[in-house]
């Protein structure tokens, strides 16, 4: 007799024969159904075997692998049958496998019937059955080959995932689960909003309700997967072939950023993009013809305390944009060039953004002209040599640079210009209207500036951003496009992940012409990272942040923005949107620019060797600058392989992380006439109560800088005198009753910090060193002046006035009197700081470059106290220019740090007096600070290594490199 197996995946069998026979039995009979969970038939009482989950799966406890397994068990005699779940088959299947069962049972007992009459005919009748069964074994062998074949093919799929973390690999066994069981994907109605289709995506271990399309990609799905899933791994390796492209003699480069020195002025955020462009400008002059154009918010509102912008119409598509403050008002004209209504999904619905794009044409730059003349090239540099031998006032304009002359100003050398455009956004995400909060100092960078979050307010932003340009301009008046993108910092990385990802899905489905599609996604884009530990990150908002840049492809886009596999990344980082479970563009910039430019190269150095630097995107700064293990190139070209790249773009060099040390101009630091009659008119001084330099010799230098301090610390005396009466306190003096500068003259040594109050800038250290300092040196006749002025967080400030109070307490009032602090930070106080200023202490924590102190240098030749962290010590000298601070980082014992450096500043505070009562030695300090270069546009500066960078992107010609020996 043939056995019949039925069809299993557990290793189990069974005779068929046998319950054949015992369904007939009585007691089969009687039975009300199957003890292991089968259904019965009704007619033969033949027991169907259980119908069991296609897919279990399970984490195995070292939450690095993932065993699916599937036991899949339907039986039939001579049939085949077909598993089918997907897409509501599974009761058609049911319905088909009891109509077999019924046919077999028919014909099983018909036979019985036969064997029973027909006795002689007993042995051919069972033959009959016997081939009869036998071919329906192998019926079910060929079935049961098949499914072994589709298990096998889902089985590879799940091993090509490679060595994924758990929680990558559980997403996407995840996602070969609800592809075979076809989960709904559900509708989401709010009111009468319409409808959008959501679908549930797993990040990092946690579930996402996201927009999808409608219908799915069809046969684009893979190819759109695929190509998502290696754009992490081109970009953090440098995995882009760029070797058919040819530099254009005409580009646009487009500089995003969150603001901008000529709109608003919030540290190096502002002031690096605008200096970056006048040294690209400078550079190229007439070797290459560029366009840069800076894209951001149009901001209306109380935009900071006390500062008011507003949007005047002038014509049908013109109008002023005014920014009025305390001291001024400044007017920049902007042209209507554009207007577009922009559909955006959130989790209310889908709403529509008016967007106006406003253009500011023609703005300038200055150019300091010593600086420039290597960089002049054939015609140009004749014709400026020409114009200066004539001594004659004369013009020359060449694209985006321009020369006016003039023998009797500015020391007969002429005054040299960039020109530069500015498209700004109009919306209402950024109106910045709403309360000034007790506490709180009004600002863009601040949640509660506006209704709108500072994350979504930027993610907005770079939604607009990239619309503009994927429109292709069919509807702006002018077109602007774009050849490479200058990105500035964490509230730029939407527009990245937007151009690296959407347009890749946009090509394939959703209508963007595929060679302009290719164009968008090609774009270069170098983004400069000027602090990792703000990164716009956001938990609570990521499903309706999601949904508002990537639209109905937000499902798509997030479950296939995988990392590098092969990289061996912790789980958070899984992901190039987030870092754990929450949204981060900062990893967004950091994963999907070409190139990563920290603001020096000590802090980049510090970004990708510790994560108490590098922060939630440490591991990304390793792999992108080839630290550690990433230093090996076979290690790269097995990523590359991993991730379906070819090996012979793995490169020994990385172009995807090149740090830069800021520069910083003295041309547009410096203290000029116009500086000066500013300061005295802010201060009802009379004219010519602040020198202007007009040597710079080693004398001059020391009487102009004592004669401006002497100015300064009268103005301050006077501020304080009115606080400690109690009439006014225009600077918030803190504690003015325990605060007097009786005895404080140009001959007192005068330390000063100004800035944001955070964290970071370390006040702790400057307070706990102060009381250190004090302890040693509390008899001193003449104690030095420490003075502190800023906005921000008041708790950090409370060290600071505590140590005020002991040291009163210990040494009397007169000790305490000159520690005083200021809780201002408007140019007009900002000024008369600097101007008093003999050493300018930088006490922090980390700084990625700093340029306060080298603009103080250039504006009063005040002598910088730093700590030896990030890129503050670059182009200075210990002892010559700048007194260094021997410091250790906080991460692994704060106590222990704060200890440490404060007691190297301390000391350090003592050599600076020391030097001070040295006049000798003290000038020679001053004149070396003053006189350090630290332009942009030096050759080997700065400007010429962003240059370099753009060379290699096919950007920039090489012959913008050009210089004079």
């Amino acid at each position: 007799m043939v056995k019949i197996n039925r069809i299993l995946f557990s290793g189990e069998s069974t005779n068929l024969l046998g319950q054949i026979k015992a369904a007939q039995s009585p007691a089969a009979s009687s039975a009300g159904g199957n003890s292991n969970g089968g259904t019965q038939n009704a007619n033969s009482n033949i027991v169907a075997p259980p119908i069991q989950n296609p897919l279990e799966v399970k984490e195995k406890k070292n939450n690095t692998a993932v065993l699916v397994t599937s036991a899949i068990a339907l039986a039939s005699i001579g049939a085949t049958t077909v598993l089918g779940i997907k897409n509501g088959k599974l009761n058609k299947q049911i319905s088909k496998l009891t109509s077999g069962i019924k046919e077999k049972d028919s014909a099983i007992s018909t036979i019985t019937e036969q064997f029973k009459g027909l006795g002689q005919r007993f042995e051919g009748a069972v033959q009959g059955l016997a081939q009869k069964v036998e071919k329906s074994e192998q019926e079910i062998a060929t079935t049961n080959a098949n499914l072994e074949a589709a298990k096998g093919q889902l089985d590879k799929q799940i091993k090509d995932l490679g060595q994924w973390e758990d929680r990558q690999t559980a997403g996407a066994i995840n996602d070969l689960r609800n592809e075979i069981n076809s989960k709904s994907i559900a509708p989401v109605r709010v009111g009468t909003t319409e409808e959008i289709l959501t679908d549930n995506v797993n990040i990092n271990g946690r579930d996402l309700r996201l927009a999808t399309v409608k219908f799915g990609y069809g046969k684009n799905q893979h190819t759109i997967e695929n190509i998502l899933r290696s754009e992490a791994t081109k970009r953090i390796f440098n995995l882009v072939d760029r070797s058919k492209i040819q530099p254009k003699e005409e580009i646009t480069a487009r500089v995003l950023s969150a603001d901008y020195k000529d709109f608003l002025n919030n540290g190096g955020m502002s002031v690096v993009p605008r200096d970056i462009i006048a040294g690209i400008l400078a550079l190229a002059n007439t070797k290459q013809k560029i366009r840069m154009i800076v894209d951001m918010p149009l901001y209306l509102g109380e935009v900071k305390e006390g500062s008011f912008y507003s949007l005047k119409r002038t014509g049908e598509k013109t109008f002023d944009y005014i920014r009025r403050n305390k001291n001024k008002i400044e007017t920049s004209k902007l042209e209507l060039i554009d207007t577009r209504e922009i559909p955006i999904y959130t989790d209310k619905g889908i709403h529509k953004e008016k967007v106006e794009y406003l253009l500011a044409r023609d703005m300038k730059q200055n150019i300091d002209y010593e600086l420039l003349k290597p960089w002049l090239k054939g015609d140009l540099a004749t014709e400026v040599q020409t114009m200066i031998k004539n001594k004659q006032p004369a013009e020359i304009s060449r694209g985006a640079i321009s020369f006016k002359y003039d023998p009797n100003v500015n020391d007969g050398k002429p005054i040299v210009t960039v020109k530069y455009d500015t498209l700004l956004q109009k919306n209402d995400r950024f109106r910045m209207d709403g309360p000034i909060l007790e506490g709180k100092n009004k600002d863009i960078f601040t949640n509660v500036a506006s209704q709108c979050k500072e994350p979504e307010r930027f993610l907005y932003s770079n939604k607009f951003f990239y619309e503009q340009l994927a429109s292709n301009n069919e509807t702006a008046t002018e077109a602007i496009g774009a050849d490479v993108i200058i990105a500035n910092d964490w509230q730029t990385g939407g527009a990245t992940a937007l151009i690296r990802l959407l347009t890749q899905v946009k090509k394939y489905f959703g209508g963007m012409d595929p060679e302009y599609a290719d164009k968008l996604y090609n774009t270069p884009i170098m983004t400069l990272m000027h602090n990792a530990e703000y990164q716009g990150s956001s938990w609570d908002e990521a499903e309706k942040y999601l949904n508002i840049l990537f639209g109905e492809h937000a499902a798509m886009i997030a479950k296939n923005a995988w990392m590098p596999k092969g990289a061996k990344l912790e789980w958070k980082l899984q992901n190039g949107l987030f870092h754990g479970g929450s949204l981060n563009p900062q990893t967004m910039a950091a994963v999907y620019s070409d190139v990563i430019v920290p603001v020096s190269e000590g802090y980049g150095a510090e970004l990708a060797s510790h994560s108490g630097f590098g922060r939630d995107n440490h591991h990304i700064f390793r792999m992108r600058g080839r630290y550690h293990e990433f230093g090996k190139i076979n290690k790269i070209r097995e990523i590359a392989r991993e991730n379906g790249i070819p090996e012979t773009l793995v490169r020994d060099n990385s172009l995807s992380y090149t740090p830069i040390t800021n520069g910083c101009d003295r041309i547009n630091n410096l203290l000029t006439e116009d500086k000066a009659i500013e300061f005295e008119r802010s201060h009802g001084l009379i004219r010519g109560s602040i020198k202007t330099l007009k040597a710079k010799t080693t004398k001059a230098i020391y009487e102009w800088h004592m004669h401006n301090k002497k100015v300064a610390l009268g103005k301050l005396k006077e501020y304080i005198e009115m606080a400690r009466k109690g009439n006014q306190n225009p600077m918030k003096i803190h504690m003015p009753e325990l605060t007097n500068l009786e005895g404080v003259t140009e001959k007192t040594p005068v330390f000063v910090t100004a800035g944001r109050i955070v964290d970071q800038k370390g006040l702790d250290i400057l307070a706990k060193s102060i009381e250190k300092f004090m302890d040693k040196n509390h008899n001193m006749e003449n104690p030095p002046l420490v003075y502190v002025q800023g906005i921000g967080d008041m708790d950090l400030i409370k060290p600071y006035l505590e140590v005020k109070k002991r040291i009163a307490a210990k040494y009397g009032e007169k000790a305490a009197n000159r520690i005083v602090f200021a809780e201002v930070f408007d140019q007009k106080y900002y000024d008369m700081c600097r101007l008093m200023a003999d050493f300018n202490i930088i006490s922090s924590w980390f700084e990625p470059c700093g340029l306060v102190h080298k603009q103080n240098a250039a504006f009063s030749a005040a002598i910088a106290i730093i700590n030896k962290v990030g890129g503050l010590y670059a182009g200075l000298k210990n002892r010559v220019n700048a007194l260094f601070v021997k410091f250790i980082p906080k991460f692994d014992n704060y106590e222990m740090a704060l200890e440490h450096n404060s007691d190297e500043l301390a000391k350090t505070m003592e050599e600076a007096c020391t030097i001070f009562n040295n006049e000798d030695k003290f000038k020679k300090m001053l004149k070396s600070s003053y006189s350090t270069d630290h332009s942009w546009l030096k050759v080997g500066g700065p400007a010429e290594k962003y240059a370099k960078v753009l060379v290699d992107l096919k950007v920039l010609k090489p012959e913008v490199l050009d210089h004079a020996a």
